[in-house]
């Protein structure tokens, strides 16, 4: 990093070291300064993703604000394909995709089966 401070491999290479490290500030600064060297870097671009997907915090009862996270990766992801030369990559941004679609339907689930159990909660019992 000090003998090649604007290398977006070192910086990439050092990011996801840091996620690993569980050190995501760390991270999601090497992320943010690949991309401001290199705009829409697509290992940066997955990466970062990767990072707010998996790794932060979100109120699990919070379904619409889970949904539009995952909207918001699954519009990244693609960026990754449009942009990637990498197959591997390319394959790993389509497999994150279609867990997504997944999700965002099982969230849906959560929400209505919550809206339900509130429902019958409300209800007067004679």
């Amino acid at each position: 990093m000090r003998l090649q401070p604007n290398n977006v491999d070192v910086i990439l290479s050092h990011a996801v070291a840091a996620r690993a490290l569980k050190r995501y500030d760390e991270a999601r600064a090497g992320y943010n300064k690949v991309l401001s060297l290199s705009p829409n870097h697509p290992g940066a671009t997955f990466n970062l993703t990767v990072l707010d997907q998996d790794y932060s915090s979100v109120d699990p009862n919070d379904f619409d604000q889970r949904v539009r996270m995952t909207q918001d990766a699954i519009a990244q992801f693609k960026n990754v394909l449009g942009n990637a030369r990498n197959e591997k990559l390319k394959k790993k941004a389509q497999q994150r995709i279609e867990e997504a679609m997944v999700n965002i339907e099982a969230i849906q689930a959560e929400k209505e089966a919550a809206a339900e159990e509130a429902a019958a909660e409300n209800t007067p019992t004679e």
